[in-house]
């Protein structure tokens, strides 16, 4: 066969004159190109490495002179080559490509003979395979922006009974440490949005240019499962929201407000109350950023609903005007500051505070109020003032003669220093506020490692399809095609040379560990100091007396044990600590949880949080976990079965329908097969075979159906039979589901000495492998079972 090979630099340019078209240059000797292909690159994708360089000489043919722009000579100038810039460059064998990138110059040999110059072009090719893991290396999780699904937090029925492979976000139950989870109400507010699994994956590839392939991707169980939030406590606001909602204003100058007395013994004195004309938010130290305040009502208007507190302080004198004669005087005055809201077109007093003033000269009685309220959650466009009012009496008196004609008056002078200061005290998300996506995604996670654990925890096949920017994405035991022709090679193996038949030569371990990362959250920290190992771990051990090799399969998400709620039906994870017995928020590390829909739930209150709680759902939760079901499970994100459930129900069943059953079993069963085999022979194989070669295909040899395991040192340019591992798999047999008994049926399926409501509010127990699942009870002993509050008083 002629094997025709060139190699084109430059890209054709429309803006020079004349025209530029891409060159092919010649060179002096054939790449040196070797490559390989092999099983691993789609079991481990990430670790392909796609960077080479390659040192060729390039002669100085006319095409060559004109692209370089003949700068062998000192004295040119160039007009569009610059030595110091790389050019885009492609090489093809038999015009199929099999490198592309940039050349670069590195130097001109030039020798000079009698009446003829020779020159050479030493050139640098260096190049990198399009390849997702590659681009993708150096980003993170938080490099998505999600800023586009920002919402306010109101309830929606949507969000807790999603459109599984449509909407981009749900919202399950999960305890947070967060006051409404540990009590027979829980509130909307303390939910956060978990993003599905299938979004994070479509990013990542979108980002970085590139386009999935995947019944997998495609299916309801991986559109099902969420990424949560593991972030310490509530969703937390912006903190340029907070900026923006605090106000700090009051008076830098006095403001006098006069009333005039009724005489009488004593006389008596009733300030209308009036807004504080707090008349300043700009002269520093004042302040309001967000343009809330109205210097001209006095009134504050909240710009988002929030956790807000209000803290007044009015500066005050009373300056009393005697009538005529006055020798001494005596009185009393009661000074009311209220905060009031705008309720229903009418202002409302939402908090009175009141000061006694005792006066005893017409000058020199000063004295300060406060006004502060406690804080409370707020909705945006509510409006505030401050109020202030005062009724008092004073005895006039001519020597020892009470006074009663005449004219009196006070002056209530509200001085400098007169002040009030509103802000959000607590910057958790209130019920009406914004909620910021990116906020809910999780840190310093790796896009890499993410997809990786994905694979890991799937089994994944990642195959770069012939266009550079399509993965065909399937699960192991479904990423090959037996359903097309195989590919039929008979005619291709090189009977000549040797081939060698290896037993069992795709196994490469003897024990596989398969582990999840360790977690300080209350439940895997307990499941881990009584098990020393963590929740869902496996382990699998083939009976191979040769190899003693043990293989790890590690992922970054840690496994979450979901545990039941005393006196509630709600089965939940719970992603707190515990100190001293009080629980605790607690930032875990990243999850994968399965969205198991709305499930059934004993005296549970679903409500909003606001002004008003208002009741949404009194019998379904949102439930999410490791498992798709509390009671009956038909799948199990983990590895391996557990050895003790923090839940118990009636008649509730478990699966062991786990990642490494589902995923991984059949894989194991088929190389550890005895009858398996690993044959190394020679093919002669044409670019046409490599450039649509898949490792979906099924091999056809000599009666004998194989799967592709490597291709080594494969060279277009050469006419030679190349080196082809094949596998020959005994196919094992398929996984199916049953329902299996918790800890080696151990009878597991219980707390140890743990309330079912896990945060030691209710009943406690002393012993091992007891149930508590009562309220105020108390169990000493092992083996014992406390049935919960039906009431759920």
């Amino acid at each position: 066969m002629v094997i025709k090979s060139r190699l084109e630099v430059g890209d054709l340019d429309l803006t020079a004159s004349p025209v530029r078209y891409p060159y092919n240059l010649g060179f002096k000797k054939l790449l040196p190109i070797s490559i390989n292909y092999s099983v691993a690159d789609i079991r481990n994708p990430e670790g392909r490495d796609s960077t080479y360089s390659k040192t060729i000489v390039v002669p100085s043919t006319k095409e060559a002179n004109e692209f370089f722009e003949f700068i062998f000579d000192v004295n040119i100038e160039t007009n569009s080559f610059n030595a110091n810039l790389k050019t885009s460059a492609r090489y093809y064998v038999n015009e199929v490509k099999i490198f592309e990138g940039s050349i670069q110059l590195l130097k001109i040999n030039k020798k000079v003979q009698e009446k003829t110059v020779e020159v050479e072009y030493e050139c640098s090719l260096i190049g990198r395979d399009k390849n997702l893991f590659m681009d993708i290396y150096n980003k993170y999780l938080t490099d998505i922006d999600m800023s586009s699904f920002n919402h306010t937090l109101t309830y929606s029925s949507g969000l807790v009974n999603p459109s599984i492979g449509t909407d981009e976000y749900c919202y399950p139950f999960i305890d947070y440490g967060l006051s409404g989870g540990n009590s027979y109400n829980w509130y909307w507010a303390d939910l956060k949005p978990a993003v599905f699994e299938w979004y994070y994956i479509q990013r990542i590839f979108e980002d970085a240019g590139y386009q999935t392939s995947s019944n997998y991707l495609a299916s309801t169980y991986a559109q099902s499962i969420i990424i949560p939030d593991v972030n310490a406590g509530a969703l937390q606001l912006e903190q340029t929201d907070v900026d923006n909602a605090e106000i700090y204003v009051g008076r830098l100058t006095t403001h006098t407000t006069n009333t005039a007395g009724v005489s009488g013994i004593p006389w008596s004195f009733t300030m209308i109350g009036f807004a504080v004309p707090f008349n300043n938010d700009s002269t520093s130290p004042f302040r309001d950023v967000g343009a809330n305040y109205n210097t001209g009502t006095f009134e504050f208007t909240t710009p988002i609903a929030a956790y807000y507190n209000h803290d007044a302080a009015c500066n005050c004198e009373i300056v009393i005007n005697p009538p005529a004669t006055t020798t001494s005087l005596s009185g009393q005055f009661t000074v009311y500051t209220v905060l009031q809201q705008y309720i229903s077109s009418v202002w409302t007093n939402i908090l009175v505070t009141s000061s006694v003033v005792n006066v005893s000269a017409a000058t020199g009685n000063t004295f300060s109020t406060i006004c502060n309220h406690p804080g409370a959650a707020f909705a945006a466009g509510e409006k505030f003032r401050y109020a202030i009012s005062a009724i008092g009496s004073v005895t006039f008196l001519n020597g020892v003669s009470p006074i009663t004609l005449g004219t009196a008056s006070i002056d209530f002078l509200l001085k400098s220093g007169t002040t009030w200061h509103s802000y959000i005290y607590d910057p958790r998300v209130a019920y009406g506020s914004t909620v910021y996506m990116n906020n809910t995604i999780p840190k310093d996670i790796r896009q890499v490692d993410f997809l990786t654990s994905i694979i890991k925890c799937e089994n994944l096949y990642f195959e770069q399809q012939s266009d550079g920017v399509t993965y065909k994405i399937e699960p192991r035991d479904s990423f090959y095609d037996f359903t097309s022709d195989p590919l039929d090679w008979t005619s291709k193996l090189d009977t000549s040379k040797e081939i060698e038949v290896l037993p069992m030569g795709d196994l490469d371990f003897n024990k596989l560990v398969f582990d999840f990362k360790a977690d300080e959250d209350y439940y895997n920290k307990i499941y881990q100091e009584e098990f020393k190992e963590v929740y869902g771990h496996e382990e699998v051990e083939t009976d191979n007396q040769f190899i003693k090799n043990e293989k790890k399969i590690e992922v970054i998400f840690s496994p979450t044990p979901v545990a039941r709620y005393g006196n509630q039906g709600i089965v939940a994870p719970r992603f707190f600590t515990k100190d001293n017995g009080v629980v605790q928020p607690i930032e875990c590390n990243i999850r994968r949880l399965y969205f198991g829909g709305l499930k059934s739930g004993t005296h549970n209150l679903f409500q909003q949080q606001g002004s008003a709680a208002v009741a949404v759902y009194s019998s379904t939760y949102p439930f999410a976990g490791m498992i798709n079901d509390p009671v009956n499970p038909t799948l199990d994100l983990g590895f391996g079965i557990p050895n003790r459930l923090y839940w118990n129900f009636g008649g509730q069943t478990y699966t062991n329908n786990n990642r490494y059953n589902a995923r991984y079993s059949k894989f194991v069963s088929e190389i550890t097969d005895r009858d398996s085999k690993l044959v190394v022979a020679y093919f002669n194989l044409n670019e046409l075979d490599i450039h649509q070669l898949s490792f979906r295909s099924v091999i056809f040899v000599d009666g004998t159906y194989y799967l592709l395991n490597k291709i080594l040192d494969y060279d277009p340019q050469q006419t030679r039979p190349t080196k082809v591992e094949l596998f020959k798999s005994i196919t094992g047999p398929d996984f199916t589901p049953a329902d299996v008994e918790v800890g080696g049926g151990q009878n597991r399926i219980a707390n140890t000495n743990e309330t079912s409501n896990g945060q030691g509010n209710y009943g406690n127990a002393i012993g091992t492998n007891n149930i508590n699942l009562g309220e105020n009870s108390l169990i000493i002993g092992d083996n014992n079972t406390i049935g919960f509050n039906q009431s759920g008083s």
